[in-house]
């Protein structure tokens, strides 16, 4: 992990709020560095845990270069997953990680298909998928009692669901609309405006579409 140049001593700042007692805001650091250990997918080799402690001091200090950092990060992967899934670490995060989530977030616009996957986050669970799309967990599950997300379950017991599932519904899919889709055998992208990627299904009804609406309305 190559981190930014940044104008700091973190080490100094480290010690600094150590020794002013200042444990709210020491926090706030370790918070953000143990989300963006997640996010990085990097090894934790001393050189990749001194770069994420110089972005999680940006971060502390409101410095613009923590975010830049971040979103070219995000910009890289955007073929394998949707922004704001890649984000869901700082998303599932305190106020102040939610609130730089989305300030990167403005940054990098998704590409209008649907990503090829990370088996590093090849899952999500409930908590996460109600900060990813914004919902709260009563409206997660009146998505799912209405049949318009199925959520996985094994003897009785729900799971966590697959990421490509979100990402279809962050990409305007209906439920109906995307159990036309068969991954496995479409060589070409998909995407919301791609007819000639998706079946059509027979399910599909004008009053799905409006409810399904009205659930999307949130994301936006």
């Amino acid at each position: 992990m190559n981190g930014p140049i940044v104008n700091i001593d973190s080490m100094a700042t480290v010690d600094r709020l150590v020794d002013s007692n200042q444990t709210e805001s020491l926090n706030l650091v370790l918070e953000f560095w143990a989300a963006l250990a997640r996010f990085d997918w990097q090894d934790d080799q001393p050189a990749t845990e001194y770069a994420r402690l110089e972005i999680s001091i940006a971060f502390f200090l409101g410095e613009l270069v923590a975010v830049d950092y971040v979103a070219a990060q995000v910009a890289r992967r955007l073929s394998l997953m949707h922004p704001r899934i890649q984000m869901v670490h700082f998303l599932s995060g305190s106020s102040a990680l939610v609130a730089f989530a989305e300030k990167v977030l403005n940054r990098v616009p998704p590409l209008p298909q649907i990503g090829d996957g990370d088996p590093r986050l090849s899952h999500l669970s409930k908590s996460e998928v109600c900060r990813i799309l914004r919902l709260s967990a009563a409206q997660l599950t009146q998505l799912i009692a209405s049949g318009e997300l199925r959520w996985p379950s094994r003897d009785g017991r729900q799971q966590k669901i697959e990421t490509i599932e979100i990402e279809f519904i962050l990409h305007g899919f209906t439920q109906s609309e995307r159990a036309g889709i068969d991954l496995e055998t479409i060589n070409a992208p998909v995407h919301r405006h791609d007819k000639s990627a998706r079946k059509s299904s027979p399910e599909k009804s004008a009053q799905q579409v409006g409810r399904f609406a009205d659930t999307a309305k949130l994301l936006m």
